[in-house]
């Protein structure tokens, strides 16, 4: 599934609605989910004209974190690198960092 139908975005004058949408996953973030939300918050952070931020989760849950099932399928059924996994933590701990240090007001 593209990241862009995991991650639907929202234009509401200044403010931008980011809806998380894997809801059988309870939306948590994969590898596309985070390099999508990470662009974006980025992108945003620099435009004038947005100054809200409003993130939320299709379903009835908002989000349990990040997906570690597609690293472990990667590395221990597929056989590829631990280095898989690194990578997936170090792209969602520089998410975490990118919200946690953002600029604009965020809801979630």
């Amino acid at each position: 599934m593209a990241s862009d139908s995991q991650v639907f975005v929202e234009d509401k004058s200044s403010v931008r609605i980011f809806t998380l949408n894997r809801p059988k996953q309870l939306n948590a973030l994969n590898s596309n989910m985070i390099t999508r939300l990470t662009q974006l918050f980025l992108a945003y952070e620099e435009d004038p004209n947005v100054k809200l931020v409003i993130l939320k989760g299709q379903g009835r849950a908002f989000c349990v974190g990040g997906d570690p099932l597609p690293v472990f399928r990667d590395i221990i059924i597929q056989g590829k690198s631990w280095r898989v996994g690194a990578d997936f933590f170090s792209e969602q701990y520089k998410l975490d960092y990118v919200m946690a240090t953002y600029s604009k007001v965020q809801v979630c």
